[in-house]
């Protein structure tokens, strides 16, 4: 699960200018995970932080060397666009 891989996550407020009172604030995600070995396991808790964390985007970032092979890069991409995720990165 995600428990033993090391993901950090921070909320952001996207809403800039002041809100009236009746309006409802803009959350962001953005997910980084930069560990070893990510399996599918790992991707299927990322992509549930989306609705957890209440957000209304979600970006996510790994490191290009962290999956277990090019088949679970893939459907890593496949699971979170499929999820919500707005915009995602191995750098």
């Amino acid at each position: 699960m995600i428990n033993d891989k090391i993901v950090r996550c921070i909320r952001y407020q996207t809403n800039i200018l002041p809100m009236d009172e009746d309006e409802e604030a803009n959350f962001a995600l953005l997910a980084v995970c930069l560990d070893s070995g990510i399996g599918l396991d790992v991707v299927h808790g990322i992509a549930k932080l989306k609705k957890e964390f209440g957000a209304k985007t979600m970006r996510v970032v790994f490191r290009d060397s962290c999956f277990d092979d090019t088949v679970v890069k893939t459907n890593t991409y496949c699971i979170l666009k499929d999820n919500g995720a707005d915009w995602i990165e191995c750098i």
